[in-house]
């Protein structure tokens, strides 16, 4: 009986030691498309496009070539905090 209370024991502190919950450091920001290159990357041709956000923090994409995004729209991105 002591040996299995031991084993519950080590179990359980195994288990909330390994699951501790570490808050996200990331929020959600706009970013404006500011520029549209096109690249070769892995053999075939993308679309490059850089996007910036109210920081002036530059975020760089690849697309492919039959998607289209005007100059100017925005999208949600993740940066860490």
């Amino acid at each position: 009986m002591k040996t299995f209370l031991v084993a519950m024991v080590v179990v359980a502190a195994i288990a909330v030691g390994c699951s501790s919950v570490k808050p996200l450091q990331m929020e959600i920001v706009r970013a404006e498309l500011i520029k549209i290159d096109t690249v070769f990357r892995q053999q075939n041709e993308k679309k490059l496009l850089t996007w910036r956000d109210q920081d002036n923090i530059e975020y760089v994409t690849f697309m492919p070539m039959n998607q289209s995004f005007p100059l100017g729209v925005s999208m949600l991105v993740m940066r860490s905090r």
